[in-house]
């Protein structure tokens, strides 16, 4: 970004990586309003694997929604309008997480049902129902373990309900800590003074704090 695409370097670097992002970790959500959106999954491997083996798990993390900034700025550098689409879909992704929420607020990590063809995926109510008994493996009726989890459509499991805020207080501008993860500059997201929860850790002259919301 700052070189302006001048290098090869990370022009490669970045190109060769997306190949295995774009085929392996981003995903499409089935949605009940057919919306053409992407997610960040997540792929376990020991590195042994075949790639062609390798399986996207269609989880959705808050932590992930960065990455449509990240195509969007690298797109807009190299001149990739195709990416660029990409990157619009990965924060659109993000936003659709935060609006089918009963809050609207993201949760930290759920898992939804993944799009067989990216092109072409309508609402399947069926599959939703069938991806929710196995990923519970509950013997109740679907619409018992929609109601227990509060499950919106298309969502299967909803593994951690907090929203976790995570900012830094510095005395002085210019000191920085590891302490931050910088969600307020590469997340989609709302930000919240109120928490059910405050966590400190002092770095130096600054303090790290995370607060926790419940999404549900």
């Amino acid at each position: 970004m700052l070189l302006g695409g001048a290098t090869q370097q990370y022009r490669r670097l970045y190109e060769y990586s997306m190949k295995a992002i774009k085929r392996n970790i981003f995903y499409r959500p089935m949605t009940k309003g057919g919306e053409n959106v992407r997610l960040s999954g997540q792929v376990n491997t020991d590195g042994r694997a075949p790639v062609k083996e390798l399986k996207t798990e269609p989880q959705a993390q808050h932590l992930g929604c960065f990455t449509g900034g990240m195509v969007a700025i690298a797109a807009k550098i190299f001149q990739n309008e195709e990416e660029l689409t990409l990157g619009r879909q990965l924060v659109e992704g993000c936003l659709l997480a935060y609006e089918v929420m009963p809050l609207g607020i993201m949760p930290e990590i759920m898992h939804v049902v993944p799009c067989d063809d990216v092109n072409n995926c309508p609402w399947d109510e069926g599959k939703w129902h069938q991806a929710i008994k196995e990923v519970h493996q509950s013997q109740d009726d679907v619409q018992k373990v929609i109601g227990d989890n509060r499950l919106q459509p298309g969502v299967v499991k909803i593994d951690d309900t907090r929203y976790i805020l995570r900012y830094v207080e510095m005395s002085q501008p210019s000191e920085m800590t590891n302490c931050v993860e910088g969600l307020r500059q590469s997340s989609p997201s709302l930000y919240f003074t109120g928490s059910l929860e405050i966590q400190h850790c002092a770095k130096g002259r600054g303090t790290c704090s995370t607060q926790l919301l419940n999404t549900l």
